[in-house]
């Protein structure tokens, strides 16, 4: 019987907690009054930025991330003993 009580208590807080969330999002109303995006340049101008102005950053994130990877590798390989 508790049980019971439980599980209908639980599917009305659930069921309340649901409709509460979709009358919120209902009447929120999300993206209704932003402007068109206006979109400059593109891949080509930031490869150029990454690759001229950026290269010892891009190059240091780059080891950054080789030595976590090979340090993860590393450190999840099981024993052979």
């Amino acid at each position: 019987k508790i049980k019971f009580f439980g599980v209908i208590a639980g599917l009305v807080s659930v069921g309340g907690i649901v409709a509460i969330s979709l009358k919120a999002l209902g009447a929120a109303q999300p993206g209704a009054n932003l402007p068109t995006p206006h979109v400059e340049g593109g891949t080509a101008a930031l490869g150029e930025l990454l690759f001229s102005q950026y290269v010892l950053p891009f190059e240091v994130v780059s080891v950054l991330l080789l030595v976590a990877m090979v340090g993860v590798i590393l450190l999840s390989k099981k024993d052979l003993k």
